[in-house]
């Protein structure tokens, strides 16, 4: 019956873009079977940035709403 699309537009903080980036370091070759470079490499390649401007995380939520058929109201 409708479908909506809501983008989150957050930012996160320092603390927290350590959290996302050593998760998907770690956990992305094991979950997808990709290579990644370690944490401490990212860190240094980005930190500094991060740390002055925190790290922009752009999720899109779709919000489905539907009704089943042939159900007695």
């Amino acid at each position: 019956m409708k479908r909506e699309t809501f983008y989150t537009g957050m930012k996160l903080t320092p603390e927290q873009a350590k959290e996302e980036m050593r998760f998907a370091c770690e956990e992305a070759p094991k979950i997808f079977g990709v290579k990644t470079i370690s944490f401490s490499e990212a860190w240094s390649l980005f930190g500094d940035e991060i740390e002055k401007e925190g790290l922009g995380h752009y999720s899109r939520v779709v919000l489905m709403i539907a009704k089943k058929g042939n159900v007695p109201a």
